[in-house]
C-alpha cells in the first residue's frame, strides 16, 4: 500500500543492495529505497554525495517500510 502522498527525504545513498534497492541514510536513519535505474543523476556519485530523492512511503507487511523513489536529484549545498 502507497500512501499516495508526495515527500523529499534529503540524506546519503550509502549502498546499493540489488538492481534498483539502495540504503538510504540521514540524520534520522537508515531506510530502504526502492530507486529504477531511469530515476538515478545522470552524473556518478558516492555515498558522501548529498541528494533530495522525492516518492512515496510503501509499506508492506512482509517486506516493512520501503520508500519508492520518483526521481533522485543532487542537493545543492
Amino acid at each position: 500500500d502507497k500512501s499516495e502522498k508526495i515527500i523529499q527525504i534529503k540524506g546519503y545513498v550509502i549502498r546499493q543492495i540489488n538492481e534498483d534497492t539502495y540504503i538510504f541514510k540521514d540524520n534520522t536513519g537508515e531506510l530502504t529505497v526502492d530507486i529504477n535505474p531511469d530515476e538515478l543523476p545522470s552524473a556518478p556519485f558516492d555515498e558522501h554525495t548529498e541528494v533530495i530523492i522525492i516518492g512515496e512511503i510503501d509499506y508492506n507487511v512482509l517486506d516493512g517500510i520501503e520508500f519508492e523513489a520518483d526521481a533522485v536529484f543532487f542537493s545543492k549545498k
